[in-house]
């Protein structure tokens, strides 16, 4: 497999997307067997009802690709409007007054993170 700071995707579009109930980055680009060929190396796979490459969307491609990273941990906090993180924190409250366990509550916390924005 090839150094990845040497590959130029300047000839590559990248969106977001879902197939199969799952987060991915769709890659688009003219058909060109060496790019085909770089995409299958990253564990690039071809989806025929979209007729389009696609990689599991995760930091790792998000960067390798110059993509923004998604906001996690105190990071989507910052993001939230002022109503909706003091929800979040009442919560967080009820939740360890029913003595949820720490790894239970942050799980929690990660998921309404996403339902908040």
């Amino acid at each position: 497999m090839r150094s990845m700071e040497a590959i130029d995707f300047s000839d590559f579009a990248f969106r977001e997307g879902r197939h199969n109930d799952s987060a991915v980055i769709w890659v688009d680009f003219k058909y060109d067997r060496a790019k085909i060929d770089l995409v299958k190396s990253l564990k690039g796979r071809w989806s025929r009802s979209e007729k389009c490459w696609y990689v599991p969307d995760s930091t790792h491609f998000r960067t390798l690709f110059g993509m923004e990273t998604p906001p996690v941990g105190k990071g989507v906090l910052s993001k939230l409007s002022p109503l909706n993180a003091r929800e979040l924190q009442r919560m967080k409250e009820v939740l360890q007054m029913k003595a949820y366990s720490p790894s239970t509550i942050k799980t929690y916390m990660v998921e309404w993170n996403c339902n908040l924005k």
